[in-house]
């Protein structure tokens, strides 16, 4: 890349501002384009240069600059009549206003784009605005017609064989069905992605194989995140990813009974997760509860947005609990805390492992932490009220305690 653009014809210069662009090195582009002033440029070149500066501002955060550049970019294109320059300042457009929750603006801007893309025949550009229609429709609140736009773009991606947009079509599909309808609608739809339409993208089956944990069937799961690790090994998948999946795995071996094995995946889970501190998911938090099941006590917590790494810690502090491998349990457990100390579910594990050694006082102020950061949880009140009924009660510290010891309360159970 040259350091001056000074020295460049600018068309030139264009080339290298476009090449920026698609290597993602929006700083630089901007500068580029900074240093480029007004050059003369024919009407394609110039409605290129506009949309080129746009997309580089909005890629920098920068939308309403951004959508000054689109607009001018759209304005030269309709006046050279340049159906593709229309098309792709107009998508932009729409992921502007879709990004400001503008969404009836953003709505008319994707719609004009679809008919633009389907125009030229341009099948990849006609999916991704499906693809768009139907978030923008998720977002709306309205599943009926966000499902209908991921169906045509799940078919145009199926149509030109691109496994990663159809991944994400399953995706999307299942994520909305999951909210409207439930898990086993969820379970269906990444049914479909893998037996109808061929999809064995590993986030496809490791989505699919959290569910099926969710479901109880630990089998079918096991071998759905068997395939999932393998799809991994053949497209050299990100890390993050790959932890994810021995994440699960080892839930599932653990859930299973299979301590061995949960250990191991747990553990490589965490070799991952080194270099990915803040990685974040739904994800299942294990409870070494067994003796309480039949109290209806749950095995494990679902955790809506939980950091990985802390999950993966806590989980193998429950495996390592279940070995009867306390002390090297006490010491996930802390990592474990220390990775998420703004959230209540580290404090639930921290109560049940504390239970399983004996120690009641110290259960009973983990799940008291718990409670106090999410009183409407459940989970928390149940595991509370099981140690301890009158700690979460409006008490008098010098008032008798209402377990009828004879003692004050803040001598018995408020101590």
């Amino acid at each position: 890349m040259s350091e001056n653009l000074s020295v460049l014809e600018p068309r030139e210069a264009l080339q290298e501002i476009e090449s920026l662009v698609q290597s993602e090195d929006f700083s630089l582009a901007l500068e580029r384009i900074q240093a480029l002033g007004r050059p003369e440029l024919d009407p394609p070149e110039r409605i290129l240069l506009h949309h080129l500066h746009g997309v580089a501002l909005a890629r920098l955060g920068r939308g309403l600059e951004a959508a000054s550049r689109f607009r001018r970019s759209l304005e030269a294109a309709e006046a050279s009549q340049d159906q593709i320059g229309q098309a792709r300042a107009t998508e932009e457009l729409g992921a502007i206003h879709h990004h400001e929750r503008r969404l009836a603006e953003a709505q008319s801007h994707y719609e004009r784009a679809l008919r633009l893309w389907a125009r030229l025949g341009d099948r990849q550009a006609e999916a991704r605005s499906h693809r768009n229609l139907g978030n923008l429709f998720a977002d709306f609140n309205d599943p009926a017609r966000a499902s209908e736009a991921y169906e045509k773009s799940r078919s145009l991606y199926l149509e030109l064989g691109e496994p990663d947009e159809v991944a994400a079509a399953v995706i999307h599909a299942a994520s909305l069905r999951y909210q409207s309808e439930g898990l086993e609608a969820a379970i269906e739809e990444y049914a479909r992605g893998l037996e109808q339409d061929g999809c064995r993208h590993h986030l496809v089956t490791n989505n699919y194989g959290f569910l099926l944990m969710l479901q109880g069937k630990l089998d079918r799961a096991l071998e759905v995140l068997g395939q999932a690790r393998q799809d991994m090994d053949s497209r050299k998948a990100a890390e993050d990813d790959l932890a994810l999946v021995h994440l699960n795995l080892g839930l599932a071996h653990a859930m299973k009974g299979d301590l061995q094995a949960a250990e191991k995946h747990l553990r490589r889970s965490l070799e991952l997760l080194e270099r990915h501190p803040e990685a974040r998911a739904v994800e299942i938090l294990l409870l070494v509860n067994e003796k309480w099941l039949d109290q209806g006590f749950k095995p494990y917590l679902l955790v809506e947005n939980g950091q990985k790494r802390a999950l993966a810690h806590l989980n193998l502090a429950a495996v390592l609990t279940r070995a009867g491998r306390l002390q090297e349990a006490r010491e996930e457990l802390r990592l474990g805390q220390e990775l998420e100390r703004s959230a209540a579910y580290p404090f639930l594990a921290a109560g049940w492992i504390h239970l399983s050694e004996g120690d009641e006082s110290a259960a009973t102020e983990a799940f008291r932490r718990a409670r106090g950061m999410e009183p409407d949880k459940q989970e928390y009140r149940q595991a509370l009220n099981l140690v301890n009924p009158y700690a979460a009660m409006k008490i008098g510290r010098n008032d008798p305690c209402p377990c009828g010891s004879g003692k004050k309360f803040k001598k018995c159970h408020g101590a």
